[in-house]
């Protein structure tokens, strides 16, 4: 029996074509990250996925039962496929109270009261049954959403936006959250997100799209560090991509030229090719002063240009030969005491650089 989510689906509307190829395992919590810029098809995937949207060209395959086959004329409808919706605004009833809410659809009976109670315990929500959902906070209303989701025993769970009805610092408390709910579902999930700190948190897998198609796909931290093109180093928001030439290669390191400076860096590009090179600030040691030994073969001297927080971090842009930016804990920015002007000093490891071919 073949244990995955097989998609292969094409969708034409008057101005664009939307393109999707991809598999997911389906054994316990997988979860694949529709990622990229709104617009680009995401949510239309996933409708797709649902059944809520009929495609032109479509082959979708839930292990050995096929959903859709446009070749066939077959349409599994939305019910018969067994999934599990999280909507992008939750789609709460206002005037229903929480165990009202989850219990949505179920039969009144003595499991149906049994089932709600287990998944309102399992998803921190005991002691709110009566509440309406005005009463409850936005994590709590998303609890409350995911917990009706999962209810009724989904084979697989499809999220849009999970997070995008939040404001900023509700947002980074409930991804926290989510990633933990979803695991104890013990579902697969598919999750639509154009939020790459989403992506990263909730996925394993990620399928970076782009006007109507896939640019790349695989585990989250090898498309978030090694972008297949710009393009993708764009939409995964690779804060360092600079244009270079490579100089010189031994052992397998490549002397690149930067700006002013000169890296090293992995890569099979050729003496002479012009490239682009791509450093994610969270792979950007700072240091004060002389690093001593160190392993890291790019040891760059540099100034602050600017400091400013985000979120729990600060971004750092520094004046290294080229525009370089690293991602510091509130901590560090005190314990390096970084001012804009300042002399700095930031260490890059050659591997942690991805090289990609300039056209």
């Amino acid at each position: 029996m073949s244990a995955t989510l097989s998609v292969h689906f094409e969708k034409r509307y008057p101005d664009t074509t939307i393109r999707a190829q991809f598999e997911q395992e389906t054994t316990g919590y997988r979860a694949t990250a529709l990622f990229g810029p709104s617009g680009c098809g995401k949510t239309t995937i996933l409708r797709a996925v649902a059944g809520l949207v009929r495609p032109e060209t479509a082959r979708i395959d839930w292990q050995d039962e096929c959903w859709t086959d446009t070749q066939r004329g077959l349409h599994i409808p939305p019910q018969r496929r067994r999934v599990g919706f999280l909507f992008q605004d939750y789609a709460l009833f206002p005037h229903m109270t929480v165990e009202q809410n989850i219990g949505y659809g179920l039969p009144h009976n003595a499991d149906r009261r049994r089932a709600v109670g287990a998944i309102m315990e399992r998803f921190q929500l005991s002691g709110m049954n009566r509440r309406r959902t005005h009463q409850l906070s936005g994590g709590q209303q998303q609890r409350v959403a995911l917990a009706r989701a999962v209810v009724r025993r989904p084979r697989l769970l499809l999220l849009d936006e999970p997070l995008s009805a939040l404001d900023m610092n509700t947002r980074q408390q409930v991804r926290r959250e989510l990633r933990a709910l979803l695991i104890a579902a013990n579902m697969p999930a598919l999750i639509v997100t154009h939020d790459p700190l989403e992506a990263m948190a909730l996925a394993d897998r990620v399928v970076v799209m782009k006007d109507g198609a896939i640019r790349q796909q695989g585990r989250v931290e090898d498309v978030f560090s090694r972008p297949v093109d710009l393009a993708v180093a764009n939409i995964v928001g690779v804060e360092t991509v600079q244009r270079g030439e490579v100089l010189d290669i031994t052992n397998g390191i490549a002397q690149i030229r930067v700006g002013t400076a000169v890296l090293r860096a992995v890569t099979r590009e050729p003496v002479g090719r012009i490239v682009d090179i791509c450093i994610r600030a969270e792979d950007v040691m700072l240091f004060r002063g002389d690093p001593g030994r160190t392993s890291a073969q790019n040891v760059l001297k540099g100034n602050v240009a600017s400091v400013y927080p985000e979120g729990p971090l600060f971004r750092v842009l520094l004046d290294c030969g080229f525009p370089l930016t690293a991602l510091i804990s509130k901590q560090a920015k005190l314990d390096l005491d970084i001012a804009e002007g300042e002399s700095i000093t930031a260490l890059i490891k050659a591997p942690a650089i991805h090289v990609i071919a300039g056209k």
